[in-house]
């Protein structure tokens, strides 16, 4: 009888929503409620919610998340602040019970002129699901007890009731009694909490004060000590602050808040998987690299294609901070790279809701998709799509950087409702056909249900649910030289002067090894650079033991000093390897007399390799010497040089590139030697890292946007940017695989008036137009891309001769943009003339033959931008 009368209950709700949705299917709602427009402002250090807890070296901050995939281990974490003290946690069925123990570890951070606490992490395994258990810690001094309950066992009709949750949870409300967020979720009796970013603000502090990390961690104990929390990183956990000398993004957050990443086969706490009930919650990190091939990127992959069970576990939840639906003026598009890489594989699993949080407002889209461009069809604009997920964005915790006002007019289709109010909202499971959704706004205190939908589930029903009940009612002078000595260190010092019997200057240099899998582990890799250099002069330099005897010398020309007039000859040669195709292609670049090469990316290609080959990363390098040791080589990383293998426990990218390719990154402010710039003669050339992060307010977007203001054109006109992935492609090999960088820079590029993109990756030769898509705003359809004179052009040249060969699949019709292409290999060459002019040639591989097949001349686009090449 309940049954029955619980489907009544349900079919008459549905039905009233359907009735609603239908009168007014064709516009979304922008609430017309208006929050007082005060001041957000932190709560006084000396609130309650705050309090030291009683008792010498009592334990502070307890939180808990899950240890396992499933529930039956829970993590326990604590901070001790007056000494180390137990690592024990006790735990059992009553408080009064605690007859198992688990033994734990610490750890500790500094952060510029912060030491933290004794930070405290112990896992409690072997529980049994949908079962309550006390817990305490402390010991040795003062003993803290809490309880929990464990999630009940994964099943497809297991009733759950997530808290959602964004942004500081409103630490930072106007007044010191109201912590709204937190107390009304708490008021709706959550089992967990799914947190969409943004924990404590710290880093909008002076000096990114950590303690604010202590404070925070103390007010949130009282849910979180409780309730597992499944933690997302935002952007402020990022704590980047090179300023401070503080360069490891996530540090406090990382040693802080543990996650279970490695029970789902992730290789970093940022992006891992929990099932949890009826539920498969993904999460993954906006700020960490998710371009193709990197470790996020093939995570994501697998866990889609083999790990998730719809059977099992119906509702598929993906956590992400960067929202890539949002219609607010703030943090406008910051997710659309993302979405560019992964929103097509979301769609195809049919997952059911995409929460986000980072700006700060409330937002609920339909069930809309923008899956079907491809940069030349001009369809960008999102469409109806009942496989795709629902998009939630809930920035609206609380936070002190305020409410987010501004939605963009007029509101776009895909948005259902939206609302510039603090809040939270539930989403409670029933079973494995429905669920229901409600958003919680904070008014004046006081909870109240402001939006509110049934959701109906995309595997077991897919069926458009775009029916809801809304309640809301209103809204150069250096040279680093290196080298292998395969059995003993030998000796780390270069030897070098103007003449090659009279090497007057010594460096001292560095030694490194690391091993690669089972099996391979390098010689001895020296690194030394040579410094204190004058500008164009030639050098002889020896290295090796210093008797004669094994001593190799060689010799280098520096490049001329910077200046706008300054000529320059570059080789261009991407996605090498160690063919006689490559061969050929190297025995032609040095036959055209280069001062030095920009690589593209994708050198050795050990990776093709049974076991990814380390020993050709040996033949490689052996094999370019004959160049590389006598003219500098600009180094780009690509895929290949990722080397990410877990199967093999390798879990480090770009391991092998790092530990034998050094580039000057240091020199450029840069603190990763996968993005860098150099200034050579007449030309300032940057080189950017797509298979690292580059998302909003990662390293690589905040270096790259204080280099393009470093940039002289006066001094060095020429502006060159290499990446490995191309933006420009007309070839269904790696079809857009660069996209969603073009779409985080291409802009940036185009205010800058850069002169030319080298990409690779491409197994072919293609040269662009002076074109650029970035009137694109996900609404206004306008994504096809248009001749811009202040655009670069684009060059692929990934036709080095890599054993993967050529890549000879062409777009028909061929592009507006497109002014030339060719599946052949080859390589090319920049000549700089002047402040104005530069002469470009590539040069096709022909049956072992030299032969030129494409050439032009470009124009300056600072000194004179107008559009002759």
């Amino acid at each position: 009888m309940g049954m029955l009368r619980w489907g009544a209950h349900l079919l008459l709700l549905l039905l009233a929503a359907a009735t609603w949705t239908c009168a007014g299917a064709g516009a979304g709602v922008t609430s017309e409620y208006r929050r007082k427009l005060e001041a957000t402002v932190d709560m006084p250090l000396d609130a309650d919610v705050f309090r030291v807890p009683p008792g010498y070296n009592a334990p502070q901050q307890v939180h808990i998340t899950l240890g396992d995939q499933t529930g039956t281990a829970m993590t326990v974490s604590w901070v001790t602040a007056n000494e180390l003290g137990s690592n024990t946690v006790r735990y059992g069925s009553s408080p009064e019970k605690l007859d198992r123990a688990a033994e734990g570890s610490h750890t500790r951070y500094d952060y510029f002129n912060y030491t933290s606490g004794f930070i405290h992490h112990c896992t409690l395994t072997g529980l049994t699901h949908a079962t309550k258990y006390y817990y305490a810690m402390g010991f040795d001094h003062t003993v803290r007890t809490f309880s929990f309950t464990t999630p009940p066992k994964p099943a497809p009709d297991a009733p759950f009731k997530f808290g959602l949750i964004d942004s500081k949870v409103a630490a930072n409300r106007p007044h010191p009694n109201v912590s709204h967020t937190l107390a009304h979720y708490e008021a709706n009796g959550g089992d967990a909490v799914l947190f969409v970013g943004d924990l404590s603000y710290a880093d909008n502090y002076p000096l990114h004060d950590n303690n604010r990390w202590d404070t925070w961690a103390r007010f949130v104990e009282r849910s979180v000590a409780y309730q597992p929390w499944i933690w997302t990183a935002g952007n402020h956990e990022l704590d980047y602050a090179p300023e401070l000398g503080e360069t490891v993004p996530f540090k406090p957050f990382t040693h802080r808040y543990p996650t279970p990443y490695r029970a789902a086969g992730s290789t970093e706490p940022f992006w891992y998987s929990v099932k949890i009930a009826s539920a498969h919650v993904i999460v993954l990190a906006s700020y960490s690299a998710y371009g193709k091939y990197t470790p996020q990127w093939t995570w994501l992959q697998e866990e889609l294609a083999t790990r998730v069970d719809r059977k099992l576990t119906p509702w598929l939840i993906v956590l992400m901070h960067s929202p890539w639906y949002n219609s607010n003026n703030y943090h406008y598009m910051e997710g659309e790279t993302m979405r560019v890489q992964f929103e097509r594989w979301l769609v195809d699993a049919k997952v059911d809701v995409v929460l986000a949080g980072h700006v700060h407002s409330y937002e609920r889209s339909r069930r809309f998709a923008n899956i079907d461009y491809n940069i030349v069809n001009g369809k960008a604009t999102p469409a109806a799509n009942v496989d795709a997920p629902v998009y939630i964005t809930i920035g609206d915790g609380g936070n002190i950087e305020g409410i987010a006002n501004n939605f963009t007019v007029p509101q776009p289709a895909y948005s259902a409702f939206r609302e510039a109010s603090f809040g939270h909202a539930t989403l409670e499971i029933k079973n494995r056909t429905h669920a229901h959704y409600a958003w919680h706004r904070n008014h004046d205190g006081a909870k109240a249900v402001a939006d509110a939908v049934w959701l109906t589930n995309r595997y077991w029903m897919p069926t458009n649910d775009d029916v809801h009940i809304t309640l809301g009612d209103q809204t150069g002078r250096a040279m680093t030289v290196s080298w292998v000595t395969p059995k003993l260190p030998d000796s780390n010092v270069v030897r070098y002067g103007l003449r090659a019997d009279n090497l007057t200057h010594t460096a001292n240099g560095t030694f490194r090894r690391y091993s690669f899998g089972r099996k391979y582990r390098s010689g001895f890799i020296h690194h030394a650079t040579l410094t204190g250099l004058d500008y164009g002069t030639k050098y002889h330099y020896a290295v090796g033991s210093g008797d004669t005897a094994s001593a190799r010398s060689f010799s280098f020309t520096t490049p001329p000093k910077p200046g706008p007039d300054v000529p320059y000859k570059f080789g261009l040669i991407g996605d090498l390897g160690q063919t006689f195709h490559s061969n050929d292609t190297l025995s032609h670049y040095e036959a055209c007399g280069g001062d030095a090469v920009l690589f593209i990316g994708d050198l050795s290609y050990a990776d093709n390799h049974p076991g990814h080959d380390n020993n050709r990363w040996d033949t490689w390098a052996r094999f370019v010497e004959r160049s590389v040791a006598y003219q500098p080589w600009i180094w780009t990383t690509g895929n290949h040089e990722l080397d990410f293998a877990p199967e093999l426990g390798e879990t480090t990218p770009f391991k092998p590139f790092t530990n034998r390719y050094p580039t000057p990154f240091g020199a450029s402010g840069s603190t990763r030697p996968l993005w860098y710039s150099v200034r050579m003669a007449s030309a300032h050339v940057i080189v950017l890292a797509s298979y690292a992060a580059y998302g909003k307010y990662t390293p690589q977007w905040r270096w790259l946007e204080g280099e393009l203001r470093r940039v002289d054109r006066a001094v060095t006109p020429w502006l060159i940017v290499c990446v490995h992935s191309p933006w420009y492609s007309s070839n269904g090999y790696h079809y857009m695989e660069g996209e969603s960088m073009r779409v985080e820079f291409e802009r940036w590029l185009v205010d800058a008036k850069a002169d030319v993109v080298l990409a690779g990756h491409v197994h072919s030769y293609e040269r662009t137009r002076r074109v650029s898509n970035v009137a694109y705003d996900i609404a206004n359809g306008m994504a096809t891309p248009v001749f811009n004179r202040s655009a670069p052009v684009y060059i692929n040249i990934g036709d080095g001769g890599n054993i993967e060969g050529l890549a000879d699949d062409f777009r028909w019709p061929q592009p507006d943009y497109s002014v030339f292409r060719e599946a052949s290999f080859g390589h090319a060459t920049l000549q700089i003339v002047n402040r104005t002019h530069a002469f470009y040639e590539w040069h096709r591989n022909s049956d072992g033959v030299k032969v030129v097949a494409d050439h032009a001349w470009f124009t300056n686009r600072y000194w004179f931008p107008t559009d002759t090449n």
